[in-house]
C-alpha cells in the first residue's frame, strides 16, 4: 500500500486504553487516511503513525469545540507532503469532495472516516499548511471497561506495508 519512497515511523503506545468503536471499521477507516495521504505526493515523504493515551483539559476542550475533557486514546497519523490551504480544509469531511483529478477517487475517504470517529463518540481534528505537510487526530473516549474492540489491537498489528520502525 505505501510507495517504495515513502517512509514510514510509528511511536505506538505499549499499554492503550480500551476505546467503544467498530475496530473493523475504524481500522479500515484509519489505512484509507493514511493510504490516501502517501498518494498525494510523488516525491515520497514520511508518514507518521502514532498512538497514546491522553487527558484533554479544559485548556483543549475550549480551543477544540465541542470536546468534552476528559480521558482519551489518540490515533495521530502525520505526513511532510504538500499540505492544504484553509479553503481546502473547510471542505475536506464533505462528502464528494476531492482535490483528485477526474476518475481518481471518489471524495469519500474522508468524509467516511469523520463519520465513523463520530459514530463511535470521537473527534477528528486536522492541521494543514501548505507546503508543511497535514496532521490528523482522531481521538476516542476512553472505555471504563474492556470493550469487544480496544484500540491495543491497532497497535499490536502492523499496517500493511509497514516497516517497522519505531521513534
Amino acid at each position: 500500500m505505501l510507495g517504495e519512497d515513502i517512509e514510514l515511523q510509528t511511536s505506538l503506545a505499549p499499554a492503550l486504553g480500551p476505546v467503544t468503536a467498530d475496530s473493523g471499521t475504524d481500522r479500515t477507516s484509519h489505512y484509507e487516511s493514511g493510504g490516501k495521504r502517501q498518494g498525494r505526493d510523488a516525491r515520497g515523504g514520511r508518514l507518521t503513525i502514532e498512538t497514546r493515551n491522553s487527558h484533554l483539559d479544559e485548556e483543549f476542550a475550549l480551543r477544540h469545540r465541542p470536546t468534552i475533557p476528559g480521558e482519551y486514546v489518540m490515533l495521530i497519523v502525520s505526513d511532510t507532503g504538500s499540505g492544504m490551504d484553509a479553503q481546502t480544509q473547510a471542505h475536506i469531511f464533505e462528502p464528494f469532495f476531492t482535490t483528485k483529478e477526474q476518475g481518481r477517487g471518489t471524495g469519500l475517504g474522508l468524509a467516511t472516516v469523520y463519520g465513523f470517529v463520530k459514530q463511535s463518540g470521537g473527534y477528528v481534528w486536522v492541521q494543514s499548511e501548505p507546503g508543511a505537510g497535514s496532521t490528523s487526530q482522531f481521538i476516542y473516549h476512553r472505555s471504563a471497561k474492556h470493550s469487544r474492540a480496544s484500540t491495543q489491537m491497532m497497535a499490536q498489528r502492523p499496517w500493511p506495508g509497514e516497516r517497522r520502525r519505531y521513534c
